[in-house]
């Protein structure tokens, strides 16, 4: 029997994404810093395929917004979802905004040519993926119970 009081609760207490990003970009300038790693592109392919990671990354999220935009469900990884949204970006990854977050970290360290990040974006990515797109999947499935579950069937968490 499905508790309806569980419905609105949050999928998690804090909103993890935007601490996980920002932490990864704050502990990659530090290691820039402290421990610069060489950087082998001289002639600046690299840093160029970063800005349009870094462009694809902001496009994504964009995206994601405005497909939110008409359903007045929060954007919000600590609060309660109100509506599933499954168009748009969400077309093709349950976590569009995740997926995003993590080309950006990846994205910066290319494009400033920060290893540092590079190395860190796939450790955002596990921590995107234990720690919010994990429990957030979980609410949506105690929320949304046949048709979330009919979604998931259809659209991968990431790709």
């Amino acid at each position: 029997m499905e508790n309806d009081s569980n419905k609105q609760i949050a999928p998690s207490s804090l909103p993890w994404p935007p601490i996980i990003v920002a932490g990864s970009l704050f502990l990659g300038l530090i290691l820039a810093y402290i421990a610069p790693l060489p950087w082998p592109d001289a002639d600046g392919t690299l840093r160029g395929l970063g800005g349009l990671i870094v462009l694809a990354a902001l496009g994504i999220d964009l995206w994601g917004y405005r497909t939110f935009e008409p359903h007045k469900t929060t954007l919000r990884p600590d609060r309660a979802a109100s509506a599933l949204v499954t168009e748009g970006p969400f077309r093709y990854s349950r976590n569009p905004f995740y997926v995003g977050n993590v080309m950006l970290v990846f994205g910066l360290g290319l494009a400033f040519a920060n290893w540092w990040l590079v190395l860190l974006a796939p450790v955002a990515f596990v921590l995107m993926d234990r720690l919010a797109a994990r429990p957030e999947e979980k609410h949506l499935e105690d929320r949304f119970g046949a048709e979330y579950l009919a979604y998931k069937a259809r659209v991968g968490r990431w790709l």
